[in-house]
């Protein structure tokens, strides 16, 4: 999915003319720890609630040192999973969006993405998840799909991630069985470290969990 579609503008971005004051209560306001400062020259970067420490608020934001700034942002026709990306690699709350002009168009928030993502099929289809783990070289994803649809399953959706201390990869599927018993022993069957698995009723109710817990913490 592209990002254009998840831009919010009703989150203003803040001006050098405006308080440090300002900038904390709309932090807080909009449960996020970052905001973009934009001029009239376009897009400043991201002032981070840790640049405004200590500080006066009745100071400006001019006031703070604009080398402190973030300058990250993406572009409008890029998608989702690089606005994760970037968030993770930066550990920034908002991202800021561009136009291929350059021009300033909204931002993202962390909460937007998570609740994209909870949406999504690979949420909401009825389904077991399994969490493989593998030797990097032995990787393929082609045998791993093979294996599922042999026990007449589909595989809805699947995320890496890498272990480079351990030269191994974990895999996490997202099947449209929910007996997963044949599915599991044909992975042991073929050798594979089956690390996890949870059926519909144990997925939901894990994924409510930390979905309930990670809003709550994104509202405090």
């Amino acid at each position: 999915m592209l990002i254009k579609a998840l831009i919010k503008d009703t989150v203003p971005p803040l001006k050098f003319s405006d308080t440090i004051k300002k900038a904390l209560n709309w932090m807080e306001e909009f449960h996020v720890n970052h905001l973009p400062v934009v001029d009239d020259k376009g897009y400043a970067g991201l002032l981070a609630l840790q640049n405004l420490s200590g500080l006066d608020q009745q100071q400006l934001i001019s006031s703070v040192d604009i080398s402190l700034f973030d300058k990250s942002f993406i572009t409008e026709g890029r998608h989702i999973y690089e606005v994760m990306k970037l968030m993770y690699d930066k550990e920034i709350s908002v991202v800021p969006v561009m136009s291929e002009e350059n021009k300033y168009l909204g931002l993202i928030t962390l909460a937007d993405v998570v609740q994209y993502f909870s949406g999504t099929g690979a949420v909401q289809e009825p389904g077991g998840i399994i969490v493989l783990e593998v030797n990097a070289n032995d990787y393929t994803m082609s045998q791993i799909a093979q294996i599922i649809e042999s026990n007449n399953a589909s595989v809805l959706s699947s995320f890496t991630n890498a272990i480079p201390a351990q030269n191994k990869i974990e895999i996490t599927l997202k099947v449209n069985k929910t007996d997963l018993s044949r599915i599991i022993a044909g992975f042991e069957r073929y050798n594979y470290n089956v690390k996890e698995f949870y059926h519909q009723n144990e997925y939901v109710d894990t994924l409510k969990s930390r979905y309930d817990s990670l809003m709550n913490y994104l509202n405090i």
